[in-house]
């Protein structure tokens, strides 16, 4: 046992190897000979102060000397006793029975180090309100608070449900003829939305689709001059590398500043392997209307288009080390954007849009609320599917991405609403003089930076 950890020092400059060695293998060397052994090592130590501060500033294992703070070293622990919680020794806890002696501990500590404890700490992901703020205002660098981006999204996804409730009621004799309308809102949306979603392309025709539709795109930018699109960097749609499977079903990889003309790769999920069941349910998911929607956002001129941008950007700090918030909240913007100035412009179109926003403005609640609400998976997976309308497949995967991430699903809705509120405040600014291709380049030109930062150069 060693007791004060803090003051354990070694004269032996591989002790702690040594001792590594030993806990991960149950063995140790002296001289050319190796020796096994069944004992267990025991650090003491003493922490000082409020354990509520030290884990919001530092770790529980902050006690050990400088030399010992190693994750390999600590991930080699079999159990950690939270000395704090077991109270003071008193005069009635002693006994005239049977004790619990130290040697029939040990033995049990023994038999636990048979057991595999490393999948707890799945149940335990939720960051908790303080260091998400924390978080949140680093990694997002945004002019509203954590809490202040979840209020705003829970009062705009009461306005999407406005705004889709009535292009629902205007369709519904369209898909359902004279049948008998629900009396729920959220049923008749639901319904409609439904209906629709059987539009949509077969498994093995995904891909394609999407290659078929970024020509589409490039021209109607070019025909609305919405902004410059350089022709000379390449997009190449190819199929999703395994390695990121799993986490978000479309995605961008950009070359970064050192590599400008290097291809752009639109990374697209594949549906091999999966059930009728499932691949039916993803393909409601992004059906013809969304599948346009997704199109603009991550290629055409959503984050494709932004990249290419930001290499041209003279810092190269922000080209490297790019705002997540500024770069999905560009992507969101133009989805907008493009439907606002008229592209495939139809009732249909618009309900799917509005449906996809507030999967945006869903996100931002989802993410909130697990890691400071402690909203359950049952909870989180009625706000997904009978709120946001989303199917069950989507639902879960961004069920998993929230447990294994924190703070990123707010900066899709974080950053389109600061760009989108910029937009309306250059407008009332230029008044006639406003151009919205010059207020994308101008945008664009500062490179991957926050929001708010663009925002106070851009008005002054």
């Amino acid at each position: 046992a060693f007791d004060e950890v803090a003051g354990i020092t070694f004269k032996d400059k591989d002790g702690i190897q040594i001792m590594k060695g030993f806990m991960a293998n149950g063995s140790f060397s002296r001289g050319k000979e190796s020796i096994n052994a069944d004992a267990s090592m025991v650090f003491v130590g003493n922490i000082n102060g409020s354990i509520e501060n030290l884990v919001k500033t530092s770790h529980l294992l902050s006690p050990f000397p400088k030399d010992m703070i190693d994750t390999a070293f600590f991930d080699r622990f079999h159990h950690y006793l939270p000395g704090w919680e077991i109270p003071k020794m008193r005069p009635e806890f002693f006994t005239n029975a049977y004790g619990f002696i130290s040697d029939y501990y040990a033995e049990c500590l023994r038999e636990m180090r048979k057991h595999n404890f490393s999948d707890v700490i799945s149940q335990h992901f939720r960051l908790g309100k303080d260091l998400y703020a924390k978080k949140f205002d680093l990694d997002i660098q945004s002019g509203y608070s954590a809490e202040e981006i979840y209020q705003k999204a829970l009062k705009e996804k009461e306005v999407l449900h406005g705004k889709m409730f009535t292009l629902a009621d205007k369709l519904w004799s369209k898909y359902f003829q004279n049948a008998q309308k629900p009396t729920n809102k959220l049923d008749l949306i639901r319904q409609v939305i439904d209906e629709i979603s059987l539009q949509h392309t077969k498994p093995e025709n995904f891909q394609n689709e999407i290659e078929r539709q970024i020509p589409e795109l490039v021209a109607y930018v070019k025909q609305k001059d919405l902004l410059y699109i350089d022709p000379s960097k390449p997009l190449v749609v190819r199929k999703e590398p395994d390695y990121m499977a799993g986490v978000a079903g479309a995605s961008i990889s950009a070359p970064g500043p050192y590599d400008k003309n290097a291809n752009t790769y639109y990374n697209v999920g594949s549906l091999s392997g999966w059930s009728k069941e499932d691949s039916e349910s993803y393909l409601r998911e992004y059906n013809d209307y969304i599948l346009q929607i997704l199109n603009i956002h991550e290629a055409i001129p959503g984050h494709f288009t932004q990249l290419v941008y930001a290499n041209q950007s003279p810092s190269i700090i922000k080209s490297i080390l790019g705002n997540g918030a500024m770069i999905e909240g560009w992507a969101v913007y133009t989805e907008r954007m493009m439907l606002e100035s008229g592209y495939k412009n139809s009732d249909e179109m618009w309900l799917m849009y509005y449906k996809w926003n507030l999967r945006t403005v869903c996100n931002t609640i989802l993410d909130n609320s697990v890691h400071t609400r402690e909203i359950t998976k049952e909870q989180a997976m009625h706000l997904l599917t009978k709120e946001a309308f989303q199917q069950n497949a989507e639902a879960e995967g961004k069920w998993k991405r929230a447990t294994l991430s924190q703070v990123q699903l707010c900066s899709y809705f974080t950053g389109y609403s600061e760009i989108q509120s910029l937009k309306e405040e250059m407008e009332k600014k230029q008044g006639n003089k406003f151009k919205l291709k010059q207020f994308h380049e101008k945008f664009l030109s500062y490179g991957s930076a926050p929001v708010k930062y663009i925002r106070t150069l851009m008005l002054k």
